[in-house]
């Protein structure tokens, strides 16, 4: 026990504390100085729960040109909207053009070819004679570019069936899909092998524009695809319009020509109509639900495993048909046909017809007409132009779809198929009367015995037909084209998203021009569970946008003896995350 005025232990510990020996003067105390350095000292935070706000380093490599990088991706993003539009358009309008011009060289009755010879100035307007070989060969070409889609169809349903595990079409399905895919087919054939031949490249082109009659009624009967809830009878009245304009092409046309082939030009174009019934279903109408009920399976692949070449056999038969040749001709002399071969060469003024008779029919003598010689045919004419048709297909094909799954097809998929039209008329109409006003034009372009029909001779010539036969019709056909075939401008597929959520059908050619054909299968055309299609059903009556689907990304880290260094560039990248997502919502 201490002794009383000597501190104890705990006294002593108290004594010895630090602030024992601060000098705690008077005026220390009256100053205040010494109450606020005890508060900065009580109100310093720990050094654990301290949170620091360095300066910012100085940026370094990809960091410091992250602006330049930006601009060089928009740079990069531009030049690939720019290139795949390109792209498609050119390669749309090179393969209807050059399908014009292969169709027109199986024969018909229009106009001779004028040829350009050594002759010419000597003995005035020299004729080509068409020759059996020639259209043999040409026909033969149109089947291989037919058939060419379809092969690439075939092959890609054949990988699927193999590979993948898919559900069999029930045979309702199967017998639907194959009507309307024959009657599209023999209408084509007949388009082709009848009306093409008998017209001008002109005429020949603005058909691709009224193909849509049965689009446009189904977009009449089921809603059209545009839903301005305040300007429905607008809609309507629209849509309206747009199937009297694609069928008065019907009866126009018909009315004005004394041709037979032309006079019967509703019958393929009513026919070619058909294939793409499935781009117009919706859910709120009777015919929509038919159409859905009938497509329940998965994949239609099994149906084209033996659809591509029936389709095929049929197109070819058609052609054989309606041609006019005899059928066994176009197999026995199938090598002739695209070997070097004697085109002959006459004098204008004589009847061709006759000497034509004469050739076909050796009973029958030849009329008085005098021949100025032969000149040999090109073998590579066919084969290039066959070529350049499947390629420039193929390339719009590939490049459709690239643009559709990176979700730019507004503007590089939708707009140049919309202009595909006018301008596929555009270049076979100046194409054409560039030949026409002068046939020794084109000479390194197209053989000379070879030309595209043109719609007249001259500049008045044309201008007159025009009138004649009511051509300035044509962009009320194209905008009636345009919209019907709205859905392609109002994509509803996800990024990256395959080839059957893309296209109803799986491979495509262009063969007439119309988009129809082009457009996406929406969620309401493709194959779905019928579980799944009530479902959606149910949600689609809820009116909920593609715009209310928000992603939610959740980002979790653990941090454990990490450096100060490793902790901030964890916080820069979930900033920069959230950067990015607000850059895509905004883009």
């Amino acid at each position: 026990m201490a002794r009383s005025g000597e501190p104890n232990a705990e006294c002593q510990s108290v004594l010895n504390c630090p602030w024992d020996k601060t000098d705690m003067s008077a005026g220390d105390y009256e100053s205040g100085d010494y109450f606020m350095r005890s508060r900065k000292h009580r109100d310093k935070p720990s050094l654990w729960d301290s949170f620091q706000d360095p300066p910012s380093k100085k940026t370094s490599g990809s960091d410091a040109d992250w602006k330049k990088l930006q601009f060089c991706l928009k740079l990069f993003k531009l030049c690939i909207y720019l290139l795949v539009f390109a792209v498609v358009l050119a390669t749309s309008v090179f393969a209807k053009v050059a399908y014009l011009y292969m169709a027109g060289n199986t024969g018909g009755t229009g106009p001779r070819v004028q040829v350009c010879s050594k002759y010419l100035l000597r003995h005035g307007q020299v004729e080509a004679v068409p020759s059996e070989l020639d259209q043999i060969a040409w026909v033969w070409a149109l089947i291989f570019a037919f058939a060419a889609p379809e092969l690439f169809t075939f092959l890609r349903a054949l990988r699927i069936c193999m590979f993948k595990r898919e559900l069999r079409p029930s045979g309702l399905e199967v017998g639907l899909v194959t009507l309307f895919e024959l009657l599209h087919v023999v209408g084509l054939a007949l388009l082709t092998f009848t009306v093409l031949p008998a017209l001008d490249v002109t005429r020949g082109a603005i058909l691709g524009g009224c193909v849509c009659f049965v689009p446009a009624l189904l977009n009449l009967l089921t809603g059209t695809r545009v839903h301005w809830r305040s300007a429905d009878s607008l809609v309507l009245g629209i849509s309206i319009l747009a199937l009297v304009a694609q069928g008065s092409v019907f009866l126009l046309w018909p009315s004005l020509s004394n041709s037979l082939e032309v006079q019967l030009l509703a019958i393929p174009l009513l026919l070619i109509s058909f294939r793409w019934w499935e781009n117009f279903a919706n859910t709120h109408e009777a015919i929509a639900y038919i159409i859905r009920t009938i497509r329940c399976t998965r994949s239609r692949y099994h149906t084209y495993l033996y659809l591509a070449p029936l389709k095929v056999l049929v197109f070819a038969g058609m052609g054989f048909i309606l041609h006019g040749q005899e059928f066994v001709a176009y197999f026995s002399r199938f090598r002739d046909a695209f070997r070097p071969h004697l085109i002959t060469l006459v004098q204008s003024g004589g009847d061709l017809d006759a000497l034509i008779s004469a050739q076909a029919n050796l009973s029958i003598a030849a009329p008085p007409l005098r021949t100025l010689f032969t000149v040999q045919s090109s073998s590579n004419a066919v084969f290039y132009a066959l070529a350049a048709q499947v390629g420039a297909a193929y390339l719009c094909h590939i490049f459709g779809k690239f643009a559709c799954k990176i979700k730019i097809q507004k503007f590089s998929y939708a707009l140049p198929l919309s202009l595909a039209g006018p301008a596929s008329i555009c270049l076979a109409t100046f194409l054409a009367q560039l030949r026409a006003s002068d046939p020794c034009s084109l000479h390194g372009l197209l053989p000379d015995y070879l030309s595209l029909q043109a719609l007249g001779q001259s500049v008045e010539e044309m201008g007159q037909k025009c009138l004649d036969y009511a051509l300035w019709l044509w962009p009320l056909w194209w905008l009636a084209q345009v919209w019907t075939c709205l859905h392609i401008w109002q994509p509803h597929n996800d990024r990256n998203a395959p080839t059957e959520k893309l296209f109803v059908c799986p491979w495509k050619g262009a063969r007439l021009g119309c988009q129809c054909w082009d457009g996406f299968s929406s969620d309401l055309t493709a194959p779905r569970d019928p579980v799944v299609a009530l479902a959606a059903d149910i949600n689609a009556s809820r009116d909920i946008l593609e715009e209310d689907k928000v992603p939610q990304l959740i980002v979790c880290a653990t941090m454990w003896h990490e450096t100060e260094d490793e902790m901030m560039e964890f916080l820069k990248s979930i900033v920069r995350l959230d950067e990015d997502q607000c850059a895509r919502r905004m883009a």
